[in-house]
């Protein structure tokens, strides 16, 4: 159970104006850990997008997130996976809602291949509030494979006696996690992939991370994910599609929230 005295112990690692803001965060940080300390969805799972990227590549976290992106790294059936993610999250992160599986274009180009999502949301209601709060958990179930070998980071929580403890989440080599990036990039208009894209470089070039970045590798991520999902860009394409994300309306949208480092 969360407490008032474990929000304080956290909000050093979570710098965020609002406590019901820290309070998920927390919560969002002891459920990565759950789910990769659990030797079934371990063995099965690697976790990629802005969360890990920001709380265990790139920590300490740069912006405010608020979901749990997985993949299926291992097949397993659909039902027993959202079983094991409903018995090792439940404690954590509150009640499920009912479960579905969705379709998510996240190709730019080739709508006829959606990914199959699994995607559940978690309530809870935060200490001293009233209203609830969503933690979303989604699962690509598809994209199995990886260009690069799978990395093990090292991401902090507390835990229930709120003590701090590093847990190690199976993830995706940064540059391959940028190549995804750089592909969102181009599908949606959304300032905080231009954002994490600038804000990993700009660690990597000041030396601040271990994981430092190699422009090469991450387009050659990006090129071959969109390989595998039957695009076809030419550089032409590729700087057009990017100066139209540059425009003054996405650049307005890369702001921190407040109280951010």
């Amino acid at each position: 159970m969360i407490q008032h005295a474990h929000l304080t112990a956290w909000q050093s690692h979570a710098p965020w104006p609002k406590r019901s803001q820290i309070e998920q965060d927390l919560r969002l940080s002891r459920g990565v850990a759950a789910i990769f300390a659990d030797p079934v969805l371990g063995e099965h799972l690697a976790m990629r997008g802005g969360t890990v990227l920001h709380k265990a590549h790139l920590a300490p976290a740069a912006r405010y997130s608020e979901d749990i992106d997985l993949v299926l790294v291992k097949a397993m059936d659909t039902e027993t996976l959202d079983q094991h993610l409903r018995r090792v999250l439940t404690p954590v992160l509150g009640q499920p809602a009912d479960s579905l599986i969705a379709d998510a274009w996240l190709a730019i180009r080739n709508v006829l291949r959606p990914s199959k999502i699994l995607r559940t949301a978690y309530r809870f209601v935060p200490v001293g509030l009233r209203r609830e709060e969503t933690i979303k958990v989604e699962v690509n179930l598809n994209e199995s494979a990886s260009l690069y070998p799978l990395v093990g980071v090292e991401l902090d929580t507390l835990d229930e006696e709120g003590e701090r403890i590093r847990a190690v989440v199976r993830s995706y080599d940064i540059n391959e996690m940028l190549g995804t990036k750089t592909r969102a990039l181009m599908q949606r208009e959304q300032g905080r992939d231009l954002f994490d894209l600038f804000h990993a470089w700009q660690l990597s070039e000041a030396g601040t991370t271990p994981y430092p970045v190699d422009g090469a590798m991450a387009m050659e991520a990006f090129a071959w994910y969109l390989d595998k999902e039957g695009t076809r860009m030419d550089c032409d394409e590729a700087n057009a599609l990017l100066d139209a994300r540059l425009r003054k309306a996405v650049r307005a949208r890369l702001k921190l929230p407040s109280g951010a480092r």
